[in-house]
């Protein structure tokens, strides 16, 4: 497909600036990333379908991330987004990534994508703060140059989820300078560092804030309080590791993104690898993608596929569900004898 081809399908769809339009055309799209299906010689449905690194149990593996899913309004209702969806699978399967990954445009997509295998793992930890909260920036910690080698510390500190190269940060950058956001960054020259992107208007939204530790993450707080003034903060951070996705323990978790595991050999060998003292038996079911569909043992810091004939399966689930268990709170892997953790996500152009 050619990219000028879903060019007008975007615009169509999509409501943006014609500056901002002009920028991720030209610098971000990638005709190579792109799935559509024609009508009489017009894109009348579209996606993109980006590759990024995802942290993993220590490993790092292949992903997709699909955006920009868009319909013609003249052909909505005719499954065309459910064909489209299949292919996209599909293409991530044959390419090898582990996972695919997306964030929804509104609640009542969530449904929709459940069909394909996805499931609600990606949360964000909402925090608000009044124009009147003073934050406490320690002794030592000074404004410093925002780079890409401080940003890919402070990402990997979080051990799980999607990772930025160079270049999606320096596209992430040109995205909040287009939409007049600031990023801010503070470090005490010992190690201690954080991050702040944030979008400013009537409120300041903080897309992300990675940091070293909870000083750091005051420090970048009140440096950006006293750049973008006396506003209601609100902070779309890590999620916290707990049980609930509800408020539990301070925390007010919100749904943020969804995932699929495209490859559960794969995931599972990362997971075995990392954790050698897991001894478990899994059958997957994926109506998808058929090689998902066997039984795999974990043991000795290994994953094979066996015949279960008449051995006990541990987890006997369907590919969505394994992916609410293996990206589920530290608490509830516990109960299935696995190592969990919550995924994070963000800054992505979606």
């Amino acid at each position: 497909m050619h990219k000028y081809d879903f060019k007008k399908l975007f615009c169509e769809v999509f409501p943006t600036s014609e500056e901002w339009t002009r920028w991720f055309f030209d610098s971000v799209v990638d005709e190579n990333d792109l799935l559509g299906i024609e009508n009489e010689g017009r894109t009348v449905s579209a996606l993109m379908i980006n590759s990024y690194p995802f942290v993993y149990q220590g490993s790092t593996l292949p992903s997709s991330y699909i955006s920009c899913v868009a319909t013609t309004r003249s052909q909505r209702g005719r499954g065309l987004m459910s064909e489209l969806m299949h292919s996209a699978l599909i293409a991530s399967a044959e390419r090898g990534d582990a996972f695919a990954t997306l964030i929804p445009a509104s609640r009542r997509l969530y449904f929709f994508y459940d069909k394909f295998g996805f499931s609600t793992v990606f949360y964000i930890d909402e925090k608000r703060y009044t124009s009147l909260h003073t934050f406490d920036v320690h002794d030592g910690y000074s404004e410093v140059d925002p780079d890409y080698d401080m940003f890919h510390r402070l990402e990997m500190r979080r051990a799980c989820g999607v990772i930025h190269d160079r270049l999606r940060y320096s596209q992430i950058v040109t995205d909040l300078q287009i939409d007049k956001g600031i990023i801010v960054a503070v470090s005490d020259g010992a190690g201690n560092e954080a991050m702040a992107f944030a979008e400013v208007g009537s409120e300041i939204h903080v897309l992300d804030l990675p940091a070293s530790s909870p000083e750091a993450e005051e420090a970048v707080l009140g440096v950006l309080r006293a750049k973008a003034g006396e506003k209601s903060i609100i902070v779309m951070g890590y999620p916290a590791q707990v049980a609930s996705a509800d408020t539990y323990g301070g925390a007010k978790l919100r749904s943020r993104a969804m995932l699929r595991i495209i490859n559960v050999e794969k995931v599972l060998s990362a997971l075995a690898d990392a954790n050698p003292d897991i001894r478990n038996i899994m059958r997957i079911h994926d109506p998808i993608i058929a090689d998902n569909n066997a039984t795999f043992e974990l043991r000795g810091g290994t994953c094979k596929r066996i015949d279960p004939d008449d051995r006990h399966i541990d987890l006997d689930v369907s590919i969505d569900v394994l992916a609410r268990v293996l990206f589920s709170a530290p608490s509830v892997g516990d109960i299935f004898g696995i190592a969990t953790r919550r995924p994070f996500m963000s800054l992505m152009l979606d």
